[in-house]
C-alpha cells in the first residue's frame, strides 16, 4: 500500500524530498529555485541533449545484445519499448518495467520471451556490475570511517541477502518449470562470444561515463566541480542503495544518498541538493514524460494492428 501510494504521487513525493534535502542542508525553497533558474537556456538544452545521448547509448545496447541472440529489432520499436518501460519502472511499486519489456518485444517484435529475457538478464547483470563494482570500492576506499560505524546494519544485510539467495535456490530446485525456463535461457545466452561480450560491456560501460559526465556538466554549470571517478561513485553508490529500496524511482534513498557522497567528495550541500533537484527534473522528468508518449504510441498501435487484424479474418 505505501509503495503504491508512492507511486501515485510520485512527482509530489519528489519535490518534498528534495525540499526537505534543502531545508535540512540551510537553503529555502525559493533559493533552490533561484540556483535552477540561474542555468542559462543554452545549459539546460546540453543537459538535455545529453540525457539523450545516454538515452541514445542505452538503446543501442539493447538493439546491439538483441542482434547478438539472433534478432533484428526495428529502430523505431525498441526506441518506445525502452522509454515505455521507463515510465513503467516510475510509476510502479516493483521493477515492472523489465516484464513490460518482454512483453512488449514479444508483442511488436514477435521475440520468444525466452530471448528477450536473457537480453534483459544480460542488460541487468553487466550495469550492476559495473555501478556495484565502482559503488563498492569507491565507498570502501573514500568512506572507510562511515563503513565502520554501519558495521552492524552492512552485517544485517549480508545476512538478508544470504536468506533470499538460500530461498531463491530451493524455488528453483523444487519448480521445473523455472528450471526449463533457466536452462532455455542459459542455452540464449551461450550464443554469445567472448568478442560480442566485451563489446556488449563496453556499450554499458559507455553508459555509465554518459552519466558521470552528465553528473559532471551540472556541477560545472552551477560553478562548482568534481571529478569523472568521483562522480562515477557517486552516482553508482546511489544507484545501487535506490534500486536495492526498491521503492518507485529511488525516490528519497537515491536522493539523499547522492547528497551524502556528493558532500562527501567535497561539494556544498546546497550544491548538490541543487545537483539532485537538477538531474530529477531531467532524468525522471523527462524519461517519465517521453515514457508515456511512447506508451500512448505503442497502445494506438495496437488498436490499429487488432482493427487491420479483424478486417482481414473478414
Amino acid at each position: 500500500m505505501v509503495k503504491q501510494f508512492i507511486s501515485k504521487y510520485s512527482i509530489v513525493f519528489v519535490i518534498l524530498i528534495i525540499f526537505i534535502l534543502g531545508w535540512y542542508s540551510g537553503i529555502s525553497f525559493e533559493e533552490l529555485l533561484y540556483n535552477i533558474r540561474k542555468l542559462t537556456f543554452f545549459q539546460a538544452s546540453i543537459l538535455i541533449i545529453w540525457f539523450f545521448v545516454i538515452a541514445s547509448l542505452s538503446i543501442i545496447g539493447k538493439k546491439v545484445i538483441l542482434s547478438y541472440l539472433g534478432y533484428s529489432v526495428k529502430t523505431k520499436n525498441i526506441v518506445l519499448i525502452h522509454f515505455a518501460s521507463i515510465s513503467a519502472h516510475y510509476s510502479t511499486p516493483a521493477k515492472i518495467g523489465y516484464p513490460v519489456s518482454i512483453y512488449l518485444l514479444k508483442k511488436l517484435e514477435n521475440i520468444p520471451i525466452t530471448i528477450s529475457t536473457a537480453s534483459i538478464v544480460l542488460e541487468l547483470f553487466v550495469s550492476v556490475l559495473i555501478t556495484t563494482t565502482v559503488g563498492f570500492f569507491g565507498t570502501a576506499i573514500y568512506f572507510r570511517e562511515q563503513i565502520h560505524s554501519f558495521s552492524n546494519i552492512l552485517f544485517v544485510v549480508l545476512i538478508v541477502l544470504t536468506a533470499i539467495f538460500v530461498a531463491a535456490y530451493f524455488i528453483y530446485r523444487n519448480s521445473q518449470k523455472l528450471q526449463e525456463s533457466i536452462t532455455e535461457l542459459k542455452m540464449a545466452v551461450r550464443l554469445l562470444t567472448i568478442k560480442k561480450l566485451v563489446i556488449y560491456f563496453a556499450i554499458q560501460l559507455g553508459v555509465q561515463f554518459a552519466i558521470a559526465i552528465h553528473l559532471i556538466m551540472i556541477t560545472s554549470f552551477l560553478g562548482s566541480g568534481i571529478s569523472f571517478w568521483f562522480a562515477m561513485v557517486s552516482y553508482s553508490a546511489a544507484f545501487i542503495i535506490g534500486a536495492v529500496s526498491m521503492v518507485p524511482m529511488g525516490i528519497g534513498t537515491r536522493d539523499v544518498s547522492m547528497v551524502y557522497y556528493l558532500t562527501g567528495f567535497g561539494l556544498s550541500a546546497d550544491i548538490a541538493v541543487i545537483i539532485v533537484a537538477i538531474q530529477r527534473v531531467i532524468t525522471t522528468g523527462v524519461g517519465y514524460l517521453l515514457g508515456l508518449i511512447a506508451s500512448s504510441i505503442i497502445g494506438l498501435k495496437s488498436v490499429r494492428d487488432i482493427k487491420n487484424g479483424k478486417k482481414t479474418s473478414s
